[in-house]
């Protein structure tokens, strides 16, 4: 018995759609095992993106906690030193209530704080002690091998200034105060024989100091009694010791803070500043001049010769007149526009 026509189609369509059905499912079975296999193969390189990110977090994790101790570390040893300036600058402002200047017995034997001072306090960081070095470099003739010396042999004046007589009995490498007017400077400042590094990495016990003190140059009499004297300090980018010098790039600045005052331990002098440059310690750099090599001005020549090359080098010119006979104050800090800069500031007695 043959089917009938339409039973024939019926099944033909029946069949068409297991057959579409067995394929769907088929390609479903292919699908999820490509997607498995997919899923596979990117889950391993996946574990170890984790596992590199967490190991990221944990160095940068531990590179902050380090990075915070050290700063902690910084902002007090910088609190420490200026409690200690800021103790020495309250001593000398209530001395100074008592009386300016006094007739009185000196020690025999004053202590020497650079024949004190021995061992590791002795060495500053190498890194301090070779910037210093470059502040003031010497010529060949010269030698530095001396860095202590007994001050027993050099007694002092009778007449001294009582507020700072106290300072330096208690360290006899303490030679004078320097301050600017409305200014943060006020410090005091050493001179050590034969040492232009040392106070620059400590304080005026002799102790390690972030900021160090001021120093004036050890090719310069310590009494201050000399015709040229060169003071170095550190340029902080807190703004402590030299670090507010950098104002007097601007001509405004410097005509409203126009005045030094130099106290040595016997007298006061006031220098008007008439010159403000940058230079560097380059010696094989003609271009630069050479300002420390000035220390000696014992000819009215050298006098001039100074003179004239600071005002050529000064950022913007000042109408202030300098003679022959004019005592010279010259300040001298880190700059740091150039290798080895220097920002130097010159002034004269008034």
């Amino acid at each position: 018995m043959k089917n009938h026509p339409e039973q024939q189609s019926s099944s033909g369509r029946q069949n068409r759609k297991e057959e579409l059905k067995k394929q769907f499912y088929k390609t479903k079975e292919q699908s999820r095992a490509e997607y498995e296999e997919q899923v596979e193969v990117v889950s391993v390189p996946s574990a170890y993106g984790k596992l590199f990110r967490n190991i990221s977090l944990i160095i940068l994790a531990g590179v902050l906690v380090v990075l915070g101790i050290f700063m902690g570390r910084e902002l007090v040893l910088d609190r420490q030193s200026r409690e200690n300036v800021a103790a020495l600058q309250a001593f000398v402002a209530e001395t100074s209530e008592e009386g300016e200047m006094t007739t009185a017995e000196i020690p025999e034997q004053p202590r020497s704080q650079s024949a004190a001072i021995t061992g590791s306090q002795q060495a500053a960081p190498d890194d301090t002690e070779q910037s210093a070095a470059q502040d003031h470099p010497q010529p060949e003739t010269e030698t530095a091998t001396e860095t202590s010396t007994d001050t027993s042999a050099q007694p002092l004046p009778p007449e001294r200034m009582e507020k700072y007589w106290q300072l330096y009995q208690r360290n006899n490498d303490f030679c004078g105060w320097l301050s600017i007017p409305e200014t943060v400077v006020d410090y005091p400042v050493m001179h050590r024989t034969g040492d232009n590094d040392f106070y620059l990495s400590h304080n005026f016990d002799g102790e390690p100091d972030v900021n160090g003190l001021l120093v004036l140059d050890k090719r310069c009499s310590a009494d201050g009694n000399e015709d040229h004297l060169l003071i170095h300090g550190h340029n902080m980018k807190s703004g402590f010791m030299f670090g507010g010098l950098k104002n007097y790039k601007d001509p405004a600045y410097c005509a409203a803070h126009p005045t030094i005052r130099y106290d040595s331990l016997f007298n006061t002098r006031e220098y008007e500043i008439f010159a403000v440059f940058l230079s560097s310690t380059n010696l094989a750099d003609p271009q630069d001049f050479h300002y420390y090599d000035y220390i000696q001005i014992d000819s009215e020549e050298s006098f001039d010769a100074y003179v004239s090359s600071v005002r050529q080098q000064s950022l913007y010119p000042m109408d202030v007149s300098v003679e022959y006979g004019d005592d010279l104050l010259t300040l001298s800090t880190c700059d740091y526009t150039k290798d080895n800069g220097r920002l130097v500031i010159v002034a004269r007695s008034r």
